[in-house]
């Protein structure tokens, strides 16, 4: 192989490698649903790809290589859907309890395995000093660098489009190296029409396996797939019911389609603006926008901040079919980290509603922490309120509920909780001067008809006096509860 030729394949390979690290992170952790774990196991699978690889790379033959290579294009024009195949597979087989090594396995051998290959068997020529050892990693480098690059850019457009592109560099990878020993010069235009037939069909393919997936996953009976996406930050599916009910789930977490959902929207929103009436409310999150809804029957202004554009774009499209969100106030959206608009805006709220799901994956955490709230009381009016669902329930609180209520009590001066009764989880509303206390907050659900437990300030302070609260330094519940949903959810044995 000649330099050029050789720089060129480590390019390539560096190029495939980052766009499917990227690709398995975010789609394990919507299937494993526990996104610091997927990606503990996808960076092992990553180095234990490249163990393989350096293992075998000066014992396979030129022949055996080509056989491998054809494989490894096969696997790769079937990983975007093979996950979830896995999935849905082995939970019709009973065998759920396989599904991580299985996942394991299909990121080291998917992932890097093939293309570790050829940097040891180019280490030999750097040794005899036909070329030094850094130019060919240093390429590499280049090429992982460029699948970063391109990732970002492609961000919005289909993944099918960049994932064409990862087919034609396997394709030119297996060219430049092992076509001789398989269809001679030929083997692009043998190969090429395989990744064209899968970039036509992977829309198809793609909402197939993601329904496929989910049906076994929650327990539908029939699904359709009304969306499936990556974005630059999660994993994007919308999901449809025989009922006709439309689910969002957001790297596997559901954040719209039950009627609890539709409670949440009430509480989250719909309650702190009213004891805020004609006030200004910025809303963290998106996903169907309903929330902002609720808070609209009451507010003047309702702002919505979202980070992930795309899951805007979709909720607008797909969950509100193009209805426009606060139909009764102004209202307007901003693209931006919610961290860093909270820190940096200059307007100043009535409410900040936190509709995100619960501190599951680190990014999401760090909305739970003492300093995030601390940015957002800064944020606040004088009378403002900061409403947080506690991801579990108060009467009988988990690690989640108790520490998230320490935090914004060590925050604010008042805190006051509502447990719904038959709930999954509690609501806390948290102030230094509340424009409204117990009786106000009962009258409010009595008129709608929820029926619930509120505890008073002093009552949260007595429940969680003892409990430290959440820190940017203290972020362990996020792999701690990634590893119970990994187990409940795989190893735990199903009730009949």
């Amino acid at each position: 192989m000649s330099v050029r030729r050789a720089r060129t394949v480590l390019v390539l390979c560096g190029f495939n490698v980052a766009i499917l690290q990227l690709f398995l992170v975010k789609e394990l952790s919507s299937l494993l649903l526990a996104a610091e774990v997927a990606l503990t196991l996808v960076t092992t699978a990553y180095f234990a790809g490249f163990s393989v690889g350096y293992v075998v790379a000066h014992r396979l033959s030129p022949q055996t290589l080509a056989r491998i290579g054809l494989a490894a294009f096969f696997l790769h024009l079937a990983l975007p859907f093979l996950p979830r195949a896995v999935v849905g597979l082995f939970h019709d087989w009973g065998l759920r309890a396989f599904v991580p090594f299985v996942l394991v396995g299909v990121a080291v051998f998917g992932g890097t395995a093939f293309y570790s290959i050829f940097l040891p068997r180019l280490v030999e020529r750097a040794a005899a000093g036909a070329v030094p050892f850094r130019i060919y990693m240093t390429f590499e480098v280049i090429g992982m660098l460029s699948g970063l690059v391109v990732m970002f850019i492609a961000s919005k457009a289909p993944f099918a489009i960049v994932y064409a592109a990862s087919a034609a560099a396997f394709i030119t990878i297996l060219h430049l190296t092992t076509g001789p020993h398989v269809f001679g010069r030929a083997t692009a235009a043998v190969l090429a029409p395989f990744a064209l037939v899968q970039a036509l069909a992977f829309e198809q393919l793609d909402f197939a396996s993601t329904a496929y997936a989910y049906r076994n996953i929650y327990d539908f009976k029939e699904l359709r797939t009304v969306e499936s996406a990556h974005s630059l930050y999660q994993r994007i599916a919308v999901v449809q019911a025989k009922s006709g009910t439309r689910f969002l789930y957001l790297d596997g977490f559901q954040h719209f389609g039950s009627s609890d959902l539709s409670r949440f929207n009430d509480l989250i929103a719909g309650l702190p603006s009213s004891m805020n009436s004609l006030g200004s409310v910025l809303i963290v999150g998106s996903g169907s926008f309903f929330a902002a809804d609720r808070a609209s029957e009451t507010a003047a202004r309702v702002m919505n901040v979202e980070i992930d554009e795309r899951v805007a774009e979709i909720g607008l499209r797909d969950l509100r079919r193009g209805k426009r969100p606060a139909e009764k106030a102004a209202w307007s959206m901003e693209v931006d980290d919610a961290k860093h608009f909270v820190a940096t805006t200059a307007e100043r709220f009535d409410v900040i509603a936190m509709d995100i799901a619960g501190p599951f994956q680190f990014q999401v955490a760090l909305l739970y922490t003492r300093e995030f709230y601390e940015a957002a009381k800064r944020a606040l009016t004088p009378r403002g309120v900061v409403a947080v669902q506690l991801s579990g329930g108060f009467a009988t609180p988990g690690p989640n509920a108790t520490r998230i209520a320490a935090t914004l009590n060590s925050v604010f001066r008042e805190v006051f909780v509502v447990d719904p009764h038959g709930g999954d989880t509690a609501f806390a509303y948290a102030s230094d001067a509340p424009g409204f206390g117990v009786r106000e907050i009962i009258a409010w659900l009595d008129a709608r008809s929820i029926k619930a437990r509120v505890y008073g300030a002093d009552d949260v302070r007595l429940k969680v006096r003892a409990t430290p609260p959440f820190s940017k330094g203290s972020m362990d519940t996020v792999v701690v509860e990634g590893l119970k949903r990994l187990w409940n959810r795989f190893f735990r044995a199903r009730r009949p």
